[in-house]
């Protein structure tokens, strides 16, 4: 199974979507808050930065008021003499020092008239009457001041007005500082502790500003809420605009300084946030990763024991440990497989053979126990009555087989007597059939030797002739070798005298010797074989006349051999005809025969097919006892 398709991807989608949406709603209300959190912020920085900027005002005015009276106080007799003197150097020689000491941007001394004796800044300047300064013209009437206004000289400042007097606390002129505040360094200083862009307004004209873009005058809008008292505010371009008021004399605005806030992102915020909801949710995933585990745990285990039972396994394991709706699933899965095993049992037995066996369905809506119950009562029924069916055809069959067995038996006997009549008469037949065949070759043999005797008669004849004839070449043969044994004779007599010659030659006559020596050998050996052959002509002449004797007697009796068998001709025909007779009769009997066997072999071989069936049917019927007997059936 696929991740997407797993219960545990449906639970991370059933807790992710909605705590999802809970962190959308949750980001959304805190960008809100954030931004509603911010803008209180920023007025809070705002006016927290008014504060700062009127504290070093105020700061400023108190120092230049504090540093005008130090030095007015701390008058050198020299110095009180060069005021009343009017010795313009010699003022600037000896206050020099104090102003450099005061960090203001001007010091000027002046008579009771209000005249300049000495400028310490522009040392050239003085002389002039500047009794309308207000600073200066309530220190002139004794009185110690301090604000800011605008002056034609010195621009928007904060200056300070103290009365010089002498030794006899006459007062003898006036010290006046000021501290400029449209100046790069000043806006410079109130940009680092207020920590935004400033810019000064000399009533409504812009003098100076902070931003690289310059501003226009003020309105006058704006300019009439600062003279009624208070700071404004205005949002703009992503800025927040405080228009601080700078109050002269009596407290009357003289001016504003426009401290622009950029407003503080809320990245931070949304930061902090996404950081709190990134924490919250690496807490939150292991915790919810557990639980979803201990949900799909079991559940897992449960599908496990599903398959398992799925392929016929009922020895699955499951064991209730919740008490949730996930263990009452374990505790219905654990009944299940009991209910299965119940089942199982009772079909095993019923497959053991055991139809006595007994079920009782959990419910009427238990269509597996109601049919196993209905199985069990319908196979009892139907093996009782098999089994009584069986027990009859068992008694039926067994009768069958014994008739048929003995009519087999009594077929069989039949056909092997029967079988035994057809062989004796085969053989009869066949004794017959060559009865005939020896008749016929006995009277062609009869015929033949009819022939033959009378060919053998006449041989017999030619023979005593042809005996008469060697008798009488005998005769002659014997004259022809009375001649040789003479010329025999007369040759050993010439080789007597041939030798007798040769010995008389002496050494030359020695091989014609030899050679008469030889011819009185050849001479002599054809003497004998003359002799022997002399003798055997008489031998055979002998013998011829005897065979010739035996010759005439043989023809004699050859002639009484050809009537005996020329009587047994006509007898061994006789025999010949009787005997074709009764090979036709007894060829009829054996084909007559021959279908009175097949006939008995048929029913013999039916008899026993019938005693192998019903031995068969008696066999299966036992058999069929057998395995209905083992069947535990209800009584």
């Amino acid at each position: 199974m696929s991740y997407i398709k797993s219960i545990r991807f449906k639970l991370m989608l059933i807790i992710v979507i909605p705590v999802t949406a809970i962190a959308f709603i949750y980001i959304a209300t805190a960008l809100t808050t954030s931004n509603m959190i911010l803008n209180e912020n920023n007025l809070s920085v705002s006016a927290a930065n008014e504060h700062t900027i009127l504290s070093s005002l105020e700061d400023w005015r108190l120092s230049t008021l504090g540093y005008a009276k130090i030095a007015a106080s701390n008058m050198s007799d020299a110095a009180i003499a060069a005021i009343n003197t009017n010795s313009t150097q010699e003022i600037i020689n000896l206050f020099t020092e104090a102003f450099t000491f005061t960090l203001c941007d001007g010091m000027t001394l002046t008579d009771m008239d209000g005249v300049a004796l000495a400028r310490i800044t522009n040392p050239a300047r003085y002389g002039d009457n500047i009794s309308s300064s207000l600073a200066i013209a309530d220190a002139l009437e004794g009185r110690s001041v301090s604000y800011a206004y605008p002056t034609a000289n010195n621009g928007f400042s904060i200056t300070a007005g103290v009365p010089i007097h002498d030794r006899d606390n006459r007062q003898i002129g006036v010290m006046f500082l000021s501290k400029r505040l449209d100046k790069e360094e000043t806006l410079n200083a109130l940009k680092r502790v207020s920590g935004c862009d400033i810019v000064i307004y000399d009533g409504l004209r812009a003098l100076m500003s902070t931003l690289d873009e310059e501003r226009g005058d003020l309105d006058a809008d704006i300019w009439g809420e600062l003279s009624a008292g208070g700071s404004v505010v205005v949002s703009r371009n992503g800025y927040v605009d405080r228009y601080i008021p700078v109050t002269g004399r009596d407290n009357a605005v003289v001016g504003a300084i426009l401290a622009l806030s950029e407003p503080a992102s809320n990245s931070r915020i949304v930061l902090i946030w996404v950081a709190l909801f990134l924490v919250s949710l690496i807490i939150l995933t292991p915790v919810i990763h557990i639980n979803i585990g201990r949900l799909v745990k079991p559940i897992r285990a449960l599908d496990a024991g599903a398959k398992q039972l799925e392929t016929g396994d009922l020895n699955i394991t499951v064991e209730k440990n919740r008490s949730d709706e996930i263990g009452d699933l374990q505790h219905s899965v654990k009944l299940l497989a009991q209910f299965m095993k119940n089942q199982s049992g009772v079909i095993e037995q019923i497959a053991g053979g055991n139809m006595a066996v007994t079920y009782t369905p959990s419910s009427e809506l238990d269509s597996v126990g109601n049919s196993l119950v209905k199985m069990i009562d319908n196979n009892n029924e139907m093996l009782t009555k098999v089994k009584k069916a069986t027990a009859e055809v068992f008694a039926i069959s067994g009768q069958a087989a014994t008739g048929a067995q003995s009519l087999a038996e009594n077929s069989s006997e039949q056909a092997a007597t029967i079988e035994s009549f057809h062989s004796l008469l085969g053989e009869i037949q066949s004794e017959s059939e060559q009865n005939v065949e020896l008749a016929n070759r006995t009277n062609a043999d009869i015929e033949k030797a009819e022939s033959l005797m009378d060919v053998c008669q006449n041989s017999m004849n030619s023979l005593v002739a042809s005996m008469q004839t060697i008798k009488d070449s005998s005769q002659d043969i014997t004259k022809v070798i009375k001649v040789i044994d003479d010329i025999a004779f007369q040759t050993n007599i010439l080789a007597l005298n041939a030798a007798v010659e040769a010995a008389r030659a002496g050494q030359h006559g020695k091989g014609f010797s030899v050679v008469a020596e030889e011819v009185r050998n050849l001479a002599a050996k054809s003497a004998q074989a003359a002799k022997e052959t002399s003798d055997l002509i008489k031998d055979s002449m002998n013998k011829v006349s005897a065979g010739q004797r035996l010759t005439h007697e043989t023809s004699e009796n050859m002639e009484a051999v050809a009537a005996i068998v020329a009587a047994n001709g006509v007898s061994i025909g006789k025999i010949t005809e009787l005997s074709e007779h009764q090979e036709t009769a007894v060829s009829e009997l054996n084909v007559k025969l021959s279908e009175l066997v097949s006939a008995v072999q048929a029913i013999a071989a039916t008899a026993e097919e019938s005693a192998a069936f019903s031995e068969e049917m008696s066999a299966q019927a036992e058999i069929l006892s057998d395995l209905v007997n083992k069947y535990k059936l209800k009584a």
